[in-house]
């Protein structure tokens, strides 16, 4: 098909209403802008940089986080790679997302460039209980950084001593995530047997001991790279086990 064609096409599919649960692909504005700088529509409303050079295939680099090779990979809640954005980035503005059938059709039309990763969303009623439902793309989800207590009525015991090197899990959830299934999950990863009750508490602000290292810079070669989230920099003094004196200490 012509170029007009593809992305009349692809609009057509961007227009239909979202569904929850609905699987989207984050696409670069920058490279979007190339194709629709050679449409009839567009043609005039595009900066010239957009006609240079061919296409080329979909490149995302631009606009995702280029964070440590120790950051650990998440799944994402179909357990597809979580692939993070960069910072303060703009729907419409910074990329488009595009759904399932129209990521296919562009992948059959241009290809994807080399090392560009394929950047996945998922659709969610974002609406307060109660209010009209309002479904669009989560392109932030949440990263927590899973924290233990232990019990000091149990004492120190060879598994608490493995947990005092272990570094603390981080979980990657939806914002719409049942609590319960984050709870189980948490669980898991933390090694918490499932008929052990457990009281879960929101950090706002760490202690400065442990959170010295946050500000850790990236390796030269990500210099130009935006600070990434903490919850993204691998901190070595994020331990699994919190120290309860710490914690007694933190305003609640």
């Amino acid at each position: 098909p012509t170029i007009d064609e593809q992305v009349a096409e692809v609009n057509a599919l961007m227009e239909a209403p979202l569904k929850d649960g609905q699987k989207g692909f984050v696409v670069s504005m920058a490279w979007l802008k190339k194709v629709l700088a050679r449409t009839t529509v567009h043609a005039d409303h595009m900066d010239e940089g957009s006609l240079e050079g061919d296409v080329g295939p979909v490149n995302n680099l631009n606009i995702m986080l280029d964070t440590d090779p120790a950051t650990p990979v998440f799944k994402d809640e179909t357990g597809e790679n979580f692939v993070p954005l960069r910072p303060g980035l703009h729907d419409a503005l910074d990329f488009a997302i595009i759904p399932e059938h129209g990521w296919d059709l562009i992948q059959k039309w241009y290809g994807l460039a080399d090392q560009s990763p394929v950047i996945i969303r998922y659709a969610h009623n974002t609406s307060q209980p109660g209010d009209a439902e309002k479904i669009e793309y989560e392109t932030y989800p949440p990263i927590f950084t899973i924290f233990k207590l232990a019990n000091p009525a149990v004492g120190t015991t060879p598994t608490i001593l493995r947990q005092t090197i272990k570094p603390s899990v981080k979980i990657l959830a939806s914002r719409q995530t049942n609590y319960q299934k984050w709870l189980k999950d948490a669980k898991e990863q933390t090694g918490i047997d499932m008929s052990i009750k457990v009281r879960v508490w929101k950090i706002l602000q760490l202690p400065r001991s442990t959170t010295a290292s946050a500000s850790a810079t990236p390796a030269a070669s990500r210099s130009q790279s935006p600070a990434p989230p903490l919850a993204l920099i691998s901190n070595p003094n994020d331990k699994l086990l919190f120290d309860l004196n710490a914690f007694l200490e933190l305003p609640e």
